[in-house]
């Protein structure tokens, strides 16, 4: 910024189109020194993460002990339910991501889903777990 007076006094006549631009300039350099701080600031902060939860890690090892096709429809439901980063998780990554939670290799899902299929409704596993909780929660009450 200009600190001599004589030499503001010049440049700033009132009205004057250099009045203008050297109001933006000086608005300019500021804004400048500005963003330079900030920028400074983060460079010197330690890392921030922009997570909007976080992860978690487990100290076990979990392992899915039941046929592949019972975690596979648990799988699609998700899926199918948009129920995962707001319905934008594809089937292959929530199939990848519970495979390797559950230490269970399920890329072959969709031949799974296929044998999933053939089988009569009430042999679902989904079904399965629903009655089984709704059991839990029934007897619970009492």
């Amino acid at each position: 910024m200009i600190n001599d007076n004589k030499l503001d006094q010049s440049i700033f006549i009132e009205g004057s189109l250099n009045n203008t631009i050297a109001a933006e300039f000086q608005a300019f350099i500021l804004i400048s020194k500005y963003l330079n701080q900030k920028i400074n600031e983060f460079k010197t902060q330690p890392d921030r993460q922009m997570v909007t939860q976080p992860k978690v890690h487990f100290n076990h090892q979990l392992n899915w002990s039941s046929a592949l096709s019972k975690c596979v429809e648990i799988c699609y439901a998700l899926y199918l339910l948009k129920v995962i980063n707001n319905g934008n998780a594809t089937l292959k990554q929530i199939t990848e991501t519970f495979g390797q939670s559950l230490n269970v290799d399920l890329s072959d899902y969709a031949q799974s889903m296929k044998y999933i299929k053939k089988r009569k409704r009430d042999g679902l596993f989904l079904t399965e777990m629903s009655n089984t909780l709704f059991s839990f929660i029934s007897n619970s009450n009492q």
